[in-house]
């Protein structure tokens, strides 16, 4: 398979059928919704959190006693807040998943039907990513299920580090015992937190195939082909094909890595500014969202172009 010319032939039916553009929507919504929820932290800190830290040593009183004041304990300390944060952000994440999900289900669907010249329209294309949802939802399950498990031992031993910091806090135990507590735990979870970077890199390109094989190999969502079988075949193509997999691999995480330090690089002096007025951060988010949602279209047509051309084989 010519890889350059599968990349070429992915942006040209990117650029040419408007439709996989407007299902670049919902990964749009997504960005827009997570630039929103980061400005509203920011302000949210910059009001809670700002005054407290000013009071820091020298310019107030000793660490010990400015940990055990009654505002620093019910500020940074309050688990009710913090666990019905963790939870607020566990079931927002669940949404965008499966957001995204039927996003990449539909342009999969979108691009078969350009490919078998049958395009689809939008609406079509979204209702074929929906009957495959549940499908896609069960593969994730297996797939990430390892992931899961080092994501909910983490969580399990950050929301304990926060509720025994916490009762030492209200205790006003001394400064010692409170932040060894508060490093042991942080440091276990984040040691957790290193091991699901390079799970969660593997699960995340395996799934991408996974994801195409079950679109193209099964006759309907409703198919009696079992999500195993999906995976194994899968793993097959990857196998007989691996070098052209890993080489598309590192040119799509490339170029993918490459945009987003670029668009960090001018996100930087637009969120500067939308600090201080809610109406620039909103125009910001959906700017900045709209080339996000753009190559999140065109990476998802290139994989499935390039499963396409690899399951033939």
């Amino acid at each position: 398979m010519d890889i350059s010319d599968q990349l070429s032939r992915a942006a040209r039916l990117t650029w040419r059928h408007k439709t996989l553009w407007w299902l670049g929507l919902l990964p749009g919504l997504t960005h827009i919704a997570t630039s929103l929820a980061q400005l509203w932290f920011f302000h949210y800190a910059r009001r809670e959190f700002l005054p407290l830290l000013s009071q820091l040593p020298p310019n107030g009183p000793p660490l010990e006693q400015w940990l055990f004041t009654p505002d620093t304990v019910e500020k940074f300390f309050n688990v009710p807040v913090l666990i019905g944060g963790i939870v607020w952000l566990f079931l927002v994440g669940i949404l965008f998943w499966l957001l995204l999900v039927w996003a990449e289900a539909a342009i999969i669907a979108a691009t078969m039907g350009i490919v078998g010249e049958k395009p689809l329209s939008v609406g079509e294309s979204l209702a074929s990513g929906r009957r495959f949802l549940g499908r896609f939802v069960a593969i994730d399950a297996l797939l990430f299920f390892p992931w899961f498990l080092l994501a909910l031992a983490a969580m399990v031993i950050l929301a304990l580090t926060v509720t025994s910091t916490a009762v030492l806090a209200v205790n006003q135990s001394t400064a010692t015992s409170l932040f060894s507590a508060l490093g042991l735990g942080l440091s276990c979870a984040g040691l957790l937190a290193c091991l699901l970077i390079p799970v969660s890199f593997v699960t995340l390109r395996f799934r991408t195939m996974v994801y195409r094989d079950a679109v193209i190999n099964d006759a309907a969502p409703t198919s009696e082909r079992p999500i195993r079988h999906t995976v194994r075949h899968a793993w097959q193509v990857i196998r007989f094909n691996l070098a052209e997999v890993l080489i598309l691999m590192a040119i799509l995480w490339g170029m993918q890595y490459v945009f987003n330090l670029l668009l960090s690089a001018v996100s930087l002096p637009l969120g500067l500014a939308s600090a201080a007025s809610i109406l620039i951060g909103l125009v910001t988010a959906v700017l900045l969202a709209i080339p996000q949602a753009l190559l999140f279209v065109y990476v998802a047509v290139a994989w499935t172009l390039a499963y396409w051309e690899w399951n033939k084989e």
